[in-house]
């Protein structure tokens, strides 16, 4: 169907990154987070899967419309929009010196930087070309210890996949020393970044 159906976000700015969940999941839906992201707006995810990014109009989700200063579109991939479901969206626009949303390519090579205009203090990342973990990083808890959205485990320092300090943040955003997950020669990533 086209054009999609529009929600109100109250955000007084086009949001970069929208999560959404039904709160009452049936049928097609099994309760999954559903996530857009600025890099591509025809790409969706889910923050409870591994999956890389599908195109919603592939998908048969419809025409993808980006969002606007006062509504986002919803989209008719299976689950993300069931007849008589009440949903709940969380949508976030980037504020200068707090939050950034964009993409990054891996290069294969420790010491990757991405530039964020400010130092962040969490990060959510994704590998948009292929399968992998959503990985939540933040200072607090330290450089080499992470959570998984999509899974029930973390990362911590003593395990194989997360190797030894992949992440830095810096006075302008982040570095990058991991190889493996994070960084990967040609595979392109999404982040959020708050300070």
């Amino acid at each position: 169907p086209n054009p999609a159906p529009t929600v109100g976000h109250g955000l007084n700015a086009a949001p970069q990154l929208i999560i959404s969940k039904s709160r009452n999941p049936n049928g097609d839906d099994g309760g999954a987070w559903y996530v857009n992201h600025t890099y591509n707006y025809d790409n969706w995810f889910r923050l409870n899967l591994t999956n890389a990014g599908q195109s919603i109009a592939a998908s048969g989700g419809g025409t993808t419309v980006d969002p606007t200063s006062s509504v986002f579109s919803t989209y008719f991939i299976a689950g993300s929009n069931c007849n008589n479901n009440n949903y709940v969206a969380y949508c976030w626009s980037e504020v200068p010196g707090f939050s950034k949303f964009g993409s990054y390519n891996g290069s294969g090579v420790s010491g990757n930087t991405v530039t964020t205009g400010f130092k962040p203090r969490y990060l959510l990342i994704k590998r948009t070309d292929s399968t992998g973990n959503w990985w939540i990083w933040d200072t607090e808890r330290g450089n080499n210890k992470f959570l998984y959205a999509d899974a029930s485990s973390g990362g911590n320092a003593n395990d194989a996949i997360v190797g030894s300090y992949p992440i830095n943040a810096t006075a302008t955003g982040f570095s990058i020393d991991n190889t493996a997950d994070l960084n990967t020669t040609g595979a392109t990533y999404i982040y959020a970044a708050f300070a």
